[in-house]
């Protein structure tokens, strides 16, 4: 049986501290510098998996099958654009209820990001929404009192209508700290950001997309 998205309030677990950036070994070697980029394997898988669904296109949010990522589901949000351009989040994975120390399902990025944050955020998921493209970025949290934590997140768009995209399925890992590591922490905000291109998006056998 299929299981749709979203659903409100519901958290999954992967069975261990998700919170924590795990350094797994990354998959074989690629020449694109967008996969060299993303720091661990679950990235690589989920962007794959994305590249499956895709088609012609966005993959439909309807294409996206928790039952199919298990192991990725803890990291993952879905954030959807609404009519007035705030981006609402419809499902948070217990990893990021648990890096964020807070449940952000059912709210708007403006009711929790800082405001000299929030444009910033607004703005990556626009682009990646608007191009169909997938984006990597990393930094510092915004939201106050975790500043000093290290984040990677990738943003998928998704579409529901099936023309044009208007979610973000995102998967995120957040780095625990020590105390001096804390001290030293520079200012919250983005550090990195790079955008995929079509090349980018060639499963093996796949035919290259076009752009």
């Amino acid at each position: 049986m299929t299981l749709m998205w979203p659903f409100r309030n519901l958290h999954w677990n992967s069975g261990r501290n998700p919170a924590v950036f795990y350094s797994d070994s990354m998959p074989e070697e690629s020449n694109s510098f967008f996969r060299q980029s993303l720091p661990h394997a679950r990235f690589i898988r989920l962007l794959d998996y994305w590249c499956s669904k895709r088609g012609s296109g966005v993959p439909r949010k309807t294409d996206i099958d928790p039952v199919e990522i298990p192991a990725l589901l803890p990291f993952i949000q879905i954030h959807a654009r609404q009519e007035n351009g705030r981006y609402l989040c419809r499902l948070s994975g217990t990893a990021m209820v648990e890096a964020l120390d807070m449940e952000t399902t059912g709210r708007c990025l403006d009711e929790f990001l800082p405001e000299r944050h929030l444009k910033s955020r607004t703005k990556i998921l626009d682009r990646s929404l608007h191009s169909g493209m997938p984006i990597f970025y990393t930094g510092r949290l915004a939201l106050p009192g975790r500043e000093f934590l290290p984040f990677r997140r990738l943003i998928l768009p998704l579409s529901t209508s099936g023309i044009e995209a208007d979610c973000a399925l995102t998967l995120a890992t957040v780095e625990t700290v020590g105390s001096q590591a804390m001290e030293k922490a520079p200012p919250a905000g983005i550090s990195f950001q790079v955008e995929a291109r079509p090349s980018d998006l060639t499963l093996p056998g796949m035919t290259p997309a076009l752009s």
